[in-house]
């Protein structure tokens, strides 16, 4: 019987890397999907495509990280690649049999994954197109933190070189580097829902796994998460999923999509240095006010942070004003923003629980709007968990001549989720001491990438009064 080799799972890892690195898949290539990937959750857009695993997809163009290509079988065309979507490819290795070669001796250059750090050095600088000033930089710092930089994905980055660069003189400084990375390492804060509890006795990944007996895809996507993100799963509450796997793997999809606008919103503000201010202004804007800034470029701002604060006052007095329902419930428990509604009453005092019930022709009507457009059934459990006005969004227009009513509806159902926020007491009774105009405009703006949603209400509290 052959021994089990220990580090197999790490090769592979290793191996995948060093594929990514190189320029593949290139036009013409066809690749298989494998775990389901939404691009229109993730991205916001429908030009990207809806994809399950086993798709394959013949790939027309390659741009930045993304690919453009069609679809076998259906002949759907779009955008596809970036976080949570992955594609297999079989390679047949020659393994050399005998005695192992010799370790090699002290002093010879470091490996890593098989090639030498300048080696992978110099393949992360083609990767990314980095200019020669910035790749000098990086080749004349030490080993270890050359190591540590080149594990910072900049795929998505406008100017690579510049962020790069930064992130060097931060390392020169002494100041930590924050890497980015394929699986980045998250703030810890709670997005879930008010009601969200551990399913008892989970502690881990696998606990909760096994617990809920989830399937094999979903699990595999669970187990590809960090800790942190990880967490934020298995606060799920399941205690009356009638399919556990499929309300993971929406939580997933949620959590990852979350994630994409973050990154994008933390590397606009890395990438043009402005000061504390002007970032947690950016990072507590709705995500489409973030979207739009993002797309804009500060590289030729003489002050940066000042035309982004105008950027975002400018977009500001464009929205059209909205009047949320925001939910408190008991002291130190979370506030809830839904979706546009009349402006009274703005306050509404939750009880702890049980939960208020929802109107029986809303839920009927879910349910007729589930079986006329045969969602499946993962969608199908994400529409039933919405509020009810969330799902009077969705269900007001069916998805008219979609191939693909399902990735439709899954894509209404993410822009109509209303995120909650953890506010300690003190934050929770300044906010329901105020009068109902003011409330609304320290509500008006969702806290999506604030740290500590508390310390703001309470800024903008003071700031009101």
């Amino acid at each position: 019987m052959l021994p089990v080799f220990p580090h197999e799972q790490a090769l592979q890892d290793a191996l995948a890397q060093r594929i990514a690195a190189r320029p593949w898949p290139c036009p013409g290539d066809v690749v298989a999907i494998t775990t389901d990937w939404d691009g229109p959750s993730i991205y916001g857009s429908e030009q990207y495509l809806f994809l399950g695993a086993g798709d394959r997809v013949t790939v027309e163009r390659a741009s930045e990280g993304l690919f453009f290509g069609t679809v076998h079988g259906d002949e759907r065309s779009g955008w596809f690649g970036g976080p949570g979507c992955a594609a297999s490819v079989d390679i047949t290795l020659n393994i050399p049999l005998g005695d192992s070669p010799e370790p090699p001796e002290i002093g010879a250059p470091q490996q890593y994954g098989g090639i030498t750090l300048a080696e992978e050095v110099d393949s992360y600088l083609v990767r990314h197109s980095i200019d020669h000033e910035t790749s000098q930089a990086l080749r004349a710092l030490s080993a270890d933190i050359q190591a540590d930089i080149i594990k910072s994905d900049l795929s998505n980055c406008r100017n690579a070189s510049a962020v790069l660069l930064s992130r060097i003189n931060r390392s020169r400084a002494g100041t930590p580097t924050t890497v980015v990375t394929r699986r980045v390492q998250h703030v810890e804060r709670s997005r879930s829902p008010p009601h969200a509890r551990h399913v008892p006795g989970a502690t881990n990944a696998e606990e909760f796994i096994a617990r809920l007996g989830l399937d094999e895809k979903v699990a595999a996507e669970l187990r590809c998460l960090p800790e942190d993100v990880q967490r934020q799963v298995i606060e799920t509450d399941l205690t009356n999923a009638r399919n556990p796997s499929a309300v993971v793997s929406s939580r997933i999809a949620t959590v990852k999509s979350w994630e994409a606008q973050r990154f994008g919103v933390e590397e606009y503000i890395e990438r043009h240095g402005v000061d504390e201010d002007a970032a947690n202004t950016l990072r507590a804007c709705p995500g489409e006010i973030q979207q739009q800034v993002v797309a804009s470029d500060l590289s030729n701002a003489r002050n940066p942070s000042a035309v982004l604060l105008a950027r975002i006052r400018n977009l500001e007095s464009q929205v059209a004003p909205r009047y949320p329902e925001v939910q408190v419930g008991a002291p130190g428990a979370h506030f809830q923003v839904h979706a546009p509604r009349p402006p009274a009453p703005l306050i509404t005092t939750v009880p702890a629980a049980p939960a208020t019930p929802r109107p029986m022709g809303t839920a009927q009507a879910v349910e007729e709007y589930i079986r006329r457009h045969g969602l499946d059934e993962k969608v199908a459990a994400d529409l039933r968990a919405l509020h009810p006005s969330a799902q009077e969004q969705v269900i007001v227009s069916g998805p008219s001549n979609a191939r693909n009513p399902s990735a439709v509806v899954n894509a209404r159902i993410q822009s109509a989720r209303a995120p909650s926020f953890a506010v300690d007491a003190v934050a929770a009774k300044q906010l329901r001491e105020l009068p109902p105009d003011v409330q609304f405009k320290v509500t008006q703006h969702d806290l999506t990438n604030v740290r500590n949603p508390s310390a703001v209400i309470t800024s903008r509290v003071r700031s009101m009064q």
